[in-house]
Order: C-alpha cells, then sequence, then structure tokens
C-alpha cells in the first residue's frame, strides 16, 4: 500500500496506479479513501467506464448506497441504459427497501428487449417479495409466453406455488422443469439431494421423489449421474 500510494502520487492519472492503489485500500477496507480516488479519477477521465464501475463498488463497501446509486446515475447518461447498471441500480434499490424504483429500473432493459425473459424474472420476485402475488404470477406467464423453452421459470414457479401452498401446482412445475434438457443436470441433482433429508422426516415423499427420478433419467438417459441418483433415493426409499 505504501509504494501503491507513492506510485499513485508520482502520477495520479496513470490508471494502473489508480486501480492498484484504490484495490489496495480497499483490502485495508479504506473504502472512502478509495472512493475519493476514485472520484478524482472520473473527473480527470470522464470517458473511462471502469472508474465509474470502481467507485460505485467503492462506496457499496462503504455502506454508502445512496451515492453508489448516484454514481451509475452518472455513468448511464454517458454510456446509456446497459444491463449491468440497470441489474446493479435494481439489486441496491431492493438493498434499501425501493422496490418500486427496481422495478423501474428492470422496466429500462424490457423498454430496450421485451423478451428480456431475465428481467422479467427479476420483476416477478420482486413482486412476490411485496406480496403481490398476482402482478408475480401475471410476470411469470410473460416469461412463458417470450421464452416457453426456459426451464428456469418452470423452477420459479414452483417455488412460487410452494410459498401460496398450492403444492400439486409446484410439482406439475417442478416436473416441467426437470423434462427440459435445457434445465442442466447439476441443477437437477441439487434439487433431488434435498429429498434425502425430507424423506426422512416426510416419508410420503418418497413416490414424488423417485418419480422426479425417472423424470431425470427420461431427460438425461446418457447421464450416469442421473442414474446414481435414482438408484441411491431408490435405496432410501427402501430402507
Amino acid at each position: 500500500l505504501y509504494f501503491a500510494k507513492g506510485a499513485y502520487q508520482i502520477d495520479n492519472r496513470n490508471s494502473w496506479y489508480i486501480i492498484t492503489y484504490t484495490d489496495l485500500l480497499e483490502k485495508n477496507k479504506k473504502y472512502t479513501e478509495a472512493a475519493a480516488i476514485l472520484e478524482k479519477a472520473v473527473a480527470n477521465d470522464p470517458e473511462k467506464a471502469d472508474y465509474y464501475y470502481e467507485w460505485a463498488s467503492a462506496l457499496l463497501y462503504a455502506e454508502k448506497p445512496v451515492d453508489a446509486i448516484k454514481v451509475y446515475d452518472k455513468l448511464e447518461a454517458r454510456i446509456g441504459v446497459t444491463r449491468e447498471v440497470v441489474m446493479q441500480k435494481s439489486r441496491i434499490y431492493q438493498r434499501l427497501n425501493k422496490n418500486d424504483k427496481a422495478i423501474d429500473e428492470l422496466d429500462k432493459l424490457i423498454a430496450l428487449d421485451p423478451k428480456d425473459s431475465q428481467a422479467y424474472g427479476m420483476k416477478a420476485e420482486i413482486y412476490q417479495s411485496m406480496g403481490k402475488n398476482d402482478l408475480a404470477l401475471e410476470t411469470y406467464n410473460k416469461i412463458l409466453a417470450i421464452d416457453p423453452e426456459n426451464p428456469y421459470v418452470h423452477l420459479s414457479l414452483a417455488d412460487f406455488y410452494r410459498s401460496t401452498g398450492e403444492k400439486e401446482k409446484a410439482v406439475d412445475e417442478l416436473k416441467k422443469a426437470f423434462l427440459n434438457k435445457e434445465l442442466d443436470i447439476d441443477t437437477k441433482i441439487s434439487i433431488l439431494s434435498s429429498y434425502y433429508s425430507l424423506i426422512e422426516i416426510h416419508p410420503e415423499l418418497k413416490d414424488q421423489a423417485l418419480e422426479m427420478c425417472q423424470l431425470l433419467v427420461q431427460a438425461n438417459s446418457n447421464e450416469p449421474r442421473a442414474h446414481a441418483v435414482y438408484g441411491d433415493l431408490d435405496r432410501k426409499s427402501v430402507v
């Protein structure tokens, strides 16, 4: 840190010195100092987008989320709406419990690309966290309309229906996700792994678990791990 500061003092416009110095400041938890250096860097070179990202990050570490949003606003005014900036601002607004503003940010992406299923998915999750289940379900259905082969929307819907107590619908959505070959097998196995402990508490779930295993094998018949998980759960259910 001592030598990085010395290099920066020799040439405070050298981007390598700036990033190295501020990175070391952050490693030493001197986030406010790092933010001040990066603010000066932006003033000296307002066209360099990397400085804005680093500045906002330092402010977030310094527990100054409102100031971080202002930095992202400056960057957005200069380079236009981008996914990275919108996503960051939306997450910060959620952290500040300003969910309406978080949704407004996501709407910027949807305006640019009406088929942006990720933005719709984040909107649905925010609506759900606000207790606006009707709007959440409506938004999930929009994803199905624009991206019917998306397996992750079915996982989201399974969680949604589970949270509303509609267990049969939750299982139906989970089945649709498991039959979708676009859903990676690691995710499927991770979900099935939760059944190991669940069956011990709720033995009535063993049939459901085995049915999910059958769907896993059906969609991933050439994957040895699919058969291994099926065998493990089948043996456990017998025990």
